[in-house]
């Protein structure tokens, strides 16, 4: 299990991931340790236990506010399925 957190910092207002997991996350395929957090940027790849097994895609819904989930649907299953 993972916690996406919204803070305030002194740069602005960031989304970020902790690892809370006991198999390990990764983002981008980078693992990011059990207890740290990282801040999710646009199009970041979040694989579950094993860099390969990529589960989520992050989107900033202020840069795809036009985006339909079918889009993304077939821009991750393109991205997953080229890996294979």
């Amino acid at each position: 299990m993972n916690n996406i957190l919204n803070q305030k910092t002194s740069t602005g207002v960031h989304i970020f991931l902790e690892d809370t997991s006991g198999n390990g996350t990764f983002i981008n395929g980078e693992k990011v340790g059990k207890g740290n957090k990282q801040v999710l940027a646009n199009n970041d790849e979040v694989s579950l236990a094993v860099k390969k097994n990529k589960a989520y895609m992050f989107l900033d819904n202020n840069i795809h506010k036009r985006v339909s989930p079918q889009e993304i649907a077939a821009c991750f299953h393109r991205c997953h399925d080229a890996e294979v």
